[in-house]
């Protein structure tokens, strides 16, 4: 007797499981195409002891689906001015960051991808931001990727970025070289 109730009690919390698993598995596509991601603000840190450029992302998940990790943050950006003049525009610099977090259902992070600057191209940044009256625009392209439990069939997955393909974002410089 106690095998028979055991044995059903066993059949119907693998029947609740397998129901909650099947609903999250539906929902996976539909939440590829509902995620977005766009950078907020690109800063220059320690412009003075090396600097490297920081692009905040703010990642949405607005849909029920709660499988999936962001992977990876790449991001591009050249910089120009008022007059339209601009720096890095012909080889634009590259920023990464590999982080595996989580990414829940119905909610958003906000990451930090860094590009670390040679001396020469801080530099050149420091003195292009001071010609330009502290003011010039990062143009930005992003890609983030997410990891889902296809990981080794299709590798990480694209998510599309909110609004144009390139943003432009004004710089902010922590602390200004002085030029």
């Amino acid at each position: 007797m106690i095998i028979s109730w055991a044995f059903i009690l066993l059949s119907g919390a693998s029947t609740v499981f397998l129901a909650v698993s099947t609903i999250n598995y539906l929902g996976f596509y539909p939440a590829l195409n509902q995620i977005n991601a766009r950078i907020t603000s690109l800063v220059l840190v320690n412009a003075s002891t090396g600097g490297h450029v920081l692009a905040s992302v703010y990642i949405d998940n607005p849909s029920d689906y709660s499988g999936l990790m962001v992977a990876t943050i790449y991001f591009t950006t050249y910089f120009s001015n008022s007059s339209n003049v601009s720096l890095f525009q012909g080889n634009p610099l590259n920023g990464f960051q590999s982080y595996f977090t989580a990414l829940p259902a119905g909610t958003h992070v906000s990451l930090n991808a860094s590009l670390p600057l040679e001396p020469g191209q801080t530099a050149q940044l420091s003195s292009f931001y001071a010609s330009s009256q502290r003011m010039i625009i990062g143009s930005c392209t992003l890609d983030v990727k997410v990891s889902t439990f296809l990981d080794n069939a299709l590798g990480y997955i694209d998510i599309q970025q909110s609004g144009p393909s390139v943003q432009n974002l004004q710089l902010v410089v922590t602390d200004p070289v002085r030029v």
